[in-house]
């Protein structure tokens, strides 16, 4: 009976899970290679029997409507993409069908390369150069427009950020409509904590979209948005065990405004709040930031809610409707939003539709 109920409690789990993933919607994420790309491969062309031997090379072969598919294995080598595809011609890098393959190395997106799908890859983002001063970059970079990342596993096992979306100085280029569903995204920053190292440092974007994701165990925020995030969509995400779930900053007169956070689980953070937001003297204020409809973990719902508690209740957001629970539910050990079947948060955790 043990084995039964505790059998029936994982499926109701992943049932959460799957419910969150099918309100995401399809897309068409996948389509068929066209380039290849095999750790140890000498001497190709790129075709299924003759596959590059290093994703970077694999890469810079890719026109519009192209899928470059890496083989099963570990694909060691910074990436950088600044050639990309246009609408109705996305340039893709997956994993090869019924493969799950992982990149060691920074994967970087320049501006030159819109409408970029990455897309069930393990992306360990520790960077094989050394093209930030001697300090791991972030991984993956995006500083493209109409990027994708659809289902893929992020870290660099606390080295460095691990995504930025655009650049706030305006030297390498915006981030406007970038999509991040369904990955898990996770040990990314440097520990002890230095209060500098995300999981999503969102800096310059339009009308991002981040759904459905599993944002846990980052040293310092599990998102930023600062200073320059407009429009973004945040839902459908579980956000647990970072240093600070999700932040609301600026810089000087720019700042984040018209933002939506939605449905998310934000829990469990280390070292400062689930949901909170910071401007310094003289920093302009968000505008029309909300966030509705979330299940916040504290450890006494009815007291105080300390460090680890729901929403900060700071300037810059307005905090609606918002659930404070004792135990969010956070199903152990999940690679995807899900929740067990006992937990008080079942209700709000979802996914928009339509996407």
């Amino acid at each position: 009976m043990r084995r039964r109920s505790v059998a029936v409690g994982l499926v109701a789990a992943l049932i959460v899970a799957v419910a969150v993933l099918a309100a995401l919607g399809g897309r068409d994420d996948e389509g068929p290679c066209t380039r290849w790309a095999a750790p140890g491969a000498t001497g190709g062309d790129g075709s299924r029997d003759a596959p590059f031997g290093d994703v970077d090379r694999l890469a810079a072969a890719l026109e519009p409507g192209d899928t470059g598919c890496l083989a099963a294995g570990v694909h060691v080598g910074d990436v950088t993409l600044d050639r990309g595809g246009r609408s109705g011609a996305r340039v893709r890098l997956r994993s090869a069908p019924g493969a799950r393959a992982t990149l060691r190395g920074r994967l970087l997106i320049t501006r030159e390369a819109p409408f970029v799908t990455v897309h069930g890859l393990r992306l360990e983002g520790i960077e094989q150069g050394a093209l930030c001063g001697g300090r791991p970059c972030p991984s993956p970079t995006v500083n493209a427009d109409d990027v994708a990342f659809i289902d893929n596993d992020v870290t660099n096992d606390h080295t460095a950020i691990c995504f930025v979306l655009g650049d706030r100085l305006g030297r390498f280029g915006r981030a406007d409509r970038v999509e991040l569903r369904g990955n898990r995204i996770h040990d990314c920053g440097r520990l002890p904590r230095t209060n500098l190292e995300h999981g999503i440092y969102a800096q310059a974007t339009t009308d991002a979209r981040i759904v459905g994701n599993l944002v846990d165990g980052n040293a310092d925020r599990g998102l930023q948005l600062y200073s320059d995030v407009q429009g973004a969509l945040i839902a459908g995400n579980v956000l647990t065990g970072n240093g600070t779930g999700i932040i609301f900053s600026g810089l000087g007169s720019s700042t984040s405004n018209g933002n939506v956070v939605e449905h998310n689980v934000i829990a469990d953070s280390r070292a400062r709040w689930n949901v909170e937001s910071f401007y310094s003297p003289g920093t302009t204020v968000g505008r029309g930031n909300v966030v509705r409809e979330n299940c916040l973990a504290a450890r006494d719902p009815s007291g105080p809610t300390g460090r680890d508690g729901g929403d900060q209740g700071g300037a810059g957001y307005r905090a609606e409707d918002n659930r404070v629970v004792r135990d969010p539910g956070v199903a152990p050990g999940a690679r995807r939003p899900a929740l067990r079947p006992d937990s008080p948060c079942r209700g709000l955790l979802r996914a928009p539709t339509g996407e």
